[in-house]
């Protein structure tokens, strides 16, 4: 992956302690997207950073339903697009399901926030920081 600012590694380190899983698509050793999926009881939030190309980076909430795939949302409750600072920052940010504040109404996501399919086939899933 390119190089990553200070600010990202912090936002980076939170998503560790919070307990997001993360996904390495297109090589362990040189990734091509790094994906991170929070999941509450009923939604996940997902976080997708490009390597390269001008992606930069996204982010959605939405339900989990059965043979829902994170990184290939149909309906969102809420998307977000830009750099990978901003993106991370957006959706820390973001209530919890829970909250009164958290988004509610469900829309379809944008085909930008998919990967595409081709590197979908064999990520590298890493749970970090728990036993």
């Amino acid at each position: 992956m390119a190089e990553i600012s200070t600010r990202v590694l912090d936002l980076l380190e939170r998503l560790v302690r919070d307990g997001w899983d993360f996904h390495y698509f297109g090589g362990k050793h040189r990734p091509r997207l790094l994906g991170a999926v929070r999941r509450w009881p009923e939604h996940a939030d997902v976080v997708t950073i490009w390597a390269d190309g001008p992606g930069g980076a996204s982010a959605h909430r939405a339900r989990r339903e059965t043979g829902w795939d994170p990184f290939e949302p149909g309906i969102v409750l809420w998307q977000y697009r830009s750099d990978p600072g901003a993106t991370l920052s957006a959706t820390l940010a973001l209530p919890p399901p829970s909250d009164a504040r958290a988004p509610a109404c469900p829309f379809p996501a944008s085909p930008a926030y998919r990967a595409p399919a081709q590197l979908r086939c064999r990520p590298v899933t890493i749970r970090l920081g728990r036993r």
